[in-house]
This record gives C-alpha cells, sequence and structure tokens, in this order.
C-alpha cells in the first residue's frame, strides 16, 4: 500500500510540471488593425548653380548640397487604441477580461515576415548586420541602419528579456529598437519595435502614442502587432 502511495505522487508532480511549462509563453502580441493616414514627403529640391566652361582654363568649384530626402526610412507614426487582456480558452470561450490601459505602455511591432514572428525566439541582432547584404544593404551609407540606431538597451518583448538591442530615440520621447526573431538572417526575421509612450509632442508638434522609423526596401510590406502592458 506504501509502494502505490509513492507512485501516484509522482505522477502528481510530472502533471504539475508539465503545466507549468505550457503556461509560461501563453500570452503573445496581437495583431493589429490598422487606420491608415496619408502618406507625406518632403518636395525635393530641384535649383543647381551653373559656371560657364572655357577650354584651356582649369576652374575651382566648392559644391555645398542642399538637403534631401532619404529613401531608405519610412517613418510611422500615430495613437494606439486597444482592446482588452481576455483569459480565453482555445475555443475563444472567455474566463476573465480587462481593459487596457494606453498610458501603462506597451510595445507597437512593424515586421516584413508574412506570418507571426517567432516571439519566443527574439535576440539582439547588429545594426552592422543588418546594413549587411543579407539584410538592407546600406553598407557605409550616410543614412544607414548604424548612423540611425546607435545606442542598446534591455527590452522585455512577449514576456522575452533581450539584453542590448539596437535603440535610437526619435524626438525626444519615442524609444525605437529592432531585435530579431531567430527565424531566418533575411529582413523577414527582424521586428522593429516603437514603445508606446502615451500623448507625448511628436516630430508635427502634435501629441500620438509612437513614433517608429523603419528601413526601406523597395517592395517590402510591413505587418503590425501590439502589446499593451
Amino acid at each position: 500500500m506504501k509502494k502505490i502511495k509513492q507512485t501516484i505522487g509522482i505522477v502528481f508532480l510530472v502533471m504539475i510540471m508539465i503545466v507549468a511549462v505550457e503556461m509560461v509563453s501563453a500570452s503573445v502580441p496581437s495583431g493589429g488593425t490598422l487606420a491608415t493616414g496619408n502618406n507625406s514627403t518632403a518636395s525635393s529640391s530641384v535649383s543647381s548653380g551653373s559656371s560657364n566652361a572655357a577650354g584651356g582654363y582649369v576652374t575651382e568649384i566648392n559644391i555645398t548640397g542642399n538637403n534631401q530626402q532619404t529613401a531608405n526610412w519610412q517613418g510611422f507614426w500615430g495613437n494606439v487604441s486597444a482592446g482588452t487582456i481576455y483569459l480565453n480558452d482555445s475555443s475563444g470561450n472567455s474566463m476573465y477580461n480587462w481593459a487596457t490601459v494606453v498610458t501603462n505602455g506597451g510595445f507597437v511591432y512593424a515586421t516584413t515576415k508574412s506570418t507571426a514572428p517567432s516571439w519566443s525566439s527574439v535576440t539582439a541582432i547588429s545594426a552592422a548586420t543588418l546594413d549587411g547584404g543579407s539584410y538592407w544593404n546600406f553598407g557605409s551609407k550616410s543614412d544607414n541602419i548604424s548612423n540611425t540606431y546607435t545606442s542598446t538597451r534591455d527590452i522585455t518583448i512577449a514576456s522575452y528579456t533581450v539584453s542590448g538591442a539596437i535603440n535610437t530615440t526619435v524626438n525626444t520621447y519615442f524609444n525605437n529598437s529592432a531585435v530579431s526573431d531567430g527565424s531566418s538572417a533575411s529582413r523577414a526575421g527582424v521586428i522593429w519595435v516603437g514603445e508606446i509612450n502615451n500623448d507625448k509632442t511628436n516630430f508635427k508638434s502634435t501629441s500620438s502614442d509612437y513614433e517608429l522609423l523603419v528601413p526601406v526596401v523597395a517592395g517590402d510590406s510591413y505587418k503590425f502587432y501590439i502589446e499593451i502592458s
């Protein structure tokens, strides 16, 4: 009789361990529904200086270029309205739910990956790697990723902590980061992260909840996800 009780105790312990493992990563960021505003860009400068040319002469000309619009970056900005945080089963039956509060913070995620990122595999990736040919191929351009995401910080994404994620701060209030989801050595394996900072002054001197800089290669489109704290 004593031997049977010991066996039952072992089985019960194993069941508890299995449940604990299954509960670790139950929550992942949800897909974002987009209400897209108008695209806007600066006008190109078309004026140029001139100099007469005459055979047999050499002329020194020092040139100061006009400002020019980047072709390598897209900026996203706006407000965040989220639904509820819920405790549901696989059939959608809800045991409990909570109203989300944007002032608590969270993140807007953008990725070129056509399916959901591998949230449990997020890890740091360097700006120099992202400038390489397997990713955005910006090389040593003045407006490359290395000259944009110039700092690092620790960040927690979908309950997983990434140490040393590359980072930049946009207009004082909006932290941006980039991480790899470990799925591939290509653009599709990168997640761009905009931290939600409720009702802060943005680049238009109005208020918004986030600003996010993402690199551009012709033909790419970005999918958005949201995580509210």
